[in-house]
């Protein structure tokens, strides 16, 4: 299932105060609803993507130690809702840190589509 490009639609639970400051310091926020859950989240910069990567290109790191990295890279990115709302959250349904970590890491641009030809 291909996820719909579109901004934060009319309906978001977000305060508008709590968006229009994040948005202020983020000009590349990204949101996302799961399951009802609304999350808002700045992408990786270029140090967290490379520290990523490396920890998931490494054949000594276990696929747990991986997750972890995918977890952490959630915590670190994730702007809304708060640390304390979040933990609840992930409480209620613990798959989705790596639901939003995936987010994070496409976002990153690993799924862009490639034209490619030959010469």
């Amino acid at each position: 299932m291909k996820a719909k490009k579109k901004g934060i639609p009319e309906d978001t639970t977000i305060p508008p105060a709590t968006l229009a400051e994040l948005k202020l310091k983020n000009p590349r926020l990204c949101w996302r609803r799961v399951q009802g859950y609304e999350v808002l989240f700045r992408p990786m910069n270029a140090g967290e993507w490379e520290k990523f990567k490396a920890y998931n290109t490494d054949d000594e790191k276990s696929s747990l130690d991986k997750q972890i990295a995918l977890e952490n890279i959630t915590a670190d990115c994730l702007l809304y809702p708060s640390a304390t709302a979040a933990e609840a959250m992930f409480e209620d349904m613990p798959g989705l840190k790596s639901v939003i970590g995936n987010s994070i890491v496409r976002r990153a641009g690993v799924t862009l589509e490639v034209e490619e030809g030959e010469l």
